[in-house]
C-alpha cells in the first residue's frame, strides 16, 4: 500500500474576530497555511464573521493552532479530523 504525501484531513469551522476585509483574510489565512499541506480550501462568511478550512497535511496540531489562534474570544472551533490513509487501507 502507498503512502499518502499528507495522512490527515482537517477540517475547521470558526467564529473570527477580524478587522481585515474578505479578501485580506483569505489571504493571510492561505498564506499561513499554504506550507503545512495541501487541497487547501478557505471559505469565508460575507460578513467576515465565519471561516471554514479544508486542507490535507501531516501537522494537525500547527493547522488547529493556527486556526485556534483566528478565533473570536471565547469560542473554540469545531475540528474534523480524518484520517486518510486509514482510509485507503480499509478500501
Amino acid at each position: 500500500m502507498n503512502k499518502l504525501p499528507f495522512q490527515y484531513e482537517v477540517v475547521a469551522k470558526a467564529g473570527v474576530r477580524t478587522e481585515l476585509n474578505q479578501k485580506e483574510l483569505r489571504s493571510l489565512l492561505i498564506s499561513n497555511l499554504k506550507d503545512l499541506g495541501d487541497d487547501l480550501v478557505v471559505r469565508i462568511s460575507s460578513s467576515v464573521k465565519r471561516i471554514s478550512i479544508h486542507i490535507h497535511t501531516n501537522r494537525v496540531g500547527e493547522v488547529k493552532a493556527l486556526i485556534s489562534s483566528f478565533s473570536k474570544s471565547g469560542t473554540k472551533p469545531e475540528f474534523e479530523i480524518t484520517d486518510l490513509q486509514k482510509q485507503v487501507e480499509e478500501v
